[in-house]
């Protein structure tokens, strides 16, 4: 038996679409931009990360501050910007009391590239509770009670 070799020939109206170099030019604009968006992305997260950190941060020290005294809300807010691990300018920090009330303040810029796109605005207040002047006045008032109750 003889086998019979059959070829299968192209319509010449179909061209192959690798043969001119599409792809290669296809792949030319569409890496650079699929890296431009990767490093907009981790911009963008490094930026939310920073927002997120100090947030947090200043609710710590206007906790901390409501509690004890702005001075030691201060000193905890500046050793805990100084431990930021991630890139950003260091900023500005700003406390203050106003009666049983605790605002604190950051100001700066998330990342240094880009302050003028990227500003830090961050601020917390807190009501203190200052809770050893609270239980003194909670024995005050049970021991004045109990006084009462005797006297009765």
């Amino acid at each position: 038996m003889k086998q019979k070799i059959i070829t299968l020939k192209r319509d010449p109206r179909h061209r192959n679409i690798c043969a001119g170099g599409v792809i290669t030019v296809e792949a030319a604009f569409l890496y650079p931009l699929l890296i431009l968006l990767t490093m907009l992305m981790i911009t963008l997260l490094f930026y939310r990360h920073n927002t997120v950190w100090y947030t947090c941060a200043a609710l710590e020290s206007a906790v901390s501050g409501g509690a004890h005294a702005a001075s030691d809300a201060f000193s905890e807010l500046s050793d805990r910007v100084s431990r930021q691990p991630f890139p950003g300018s260091t900023p500005d920090i700003s406390i203050r009391e106003t009666g049983n009330v605790t605002f604190v303040s950051l100001a700066g810029s998330a990342l240094p590239a880009f302050s003028e796109l990227f500003p830090l605005h961050v601020s917390a207040s807190v009501r203190g509770v200052r809770p050893l002047e609270f239980l003194q006045r909670k024995w005050i008032e049970a021991s004045e009670e109990k006084r009462r109750e005797m006297n009765l």
